[in-house]
């Protein structure tokens, strides 16, 4: 059963962004520089480098984020408002649970919902695919 809502094509859009992720890299891996592979390479660090920047804007949650998102205004709509969500609440046990140094990938991200629970498998995905690193 699944218990959250889903995004394009019927998989949670954070999954799909690690798994592109994660192929890029390995994509780049595979390919040689010559005969027209350092073109696709550049392609693909350029891709990789905005996909990076995006899950990590949007789905890695650390102690400090947390803190501001907790005290972020309630109802703010505009082009100039601070926060990206608005979220209904956050459960007292995030504060308790999440690390004061380092952070971990948050799932389902949508107007008023934030999945707070242990996102084990993007957390697999990042570490595996070097999105996580020990900064």
């Amino acid at each position: 059963m699944i218990d959250r809502r889903m995004g394009i094509y019927g998989y949670p859009i954070e999954i799909q962004a690690l798994f592109f992720f994660f192929a890029l890299r390995c994509a780049k891996q595979m390919l040689k520089p010559e005969r027209g592979g350092k073109e696709l390479m550049e392609r693909i660090d350029k891709r990789i480098t905005a996909l990076s920047f995006h899950i990590k804007t949007y789905y890695w949650l650390y102690f400090t984020q947390l803190n501001n998102i907790y005290r972020y205004k309630t109802e703010e709509y505009s082009h100039t408002a601070v926060k990206k969500w608005n979220v209904k609440s956050i459960p007292d046990w995030v504060f308790e649970f999440m690390p004061l140094r380092g952070g971990s990938l948050i799932g389902n991200v949508s107007p008023a919902r934030m999945d707070f629970r242990w996102f084990l498998v993007g957390n697999c995905i990042a570490i595996l695919s070097c999105l996580a690193t020990p900064a």
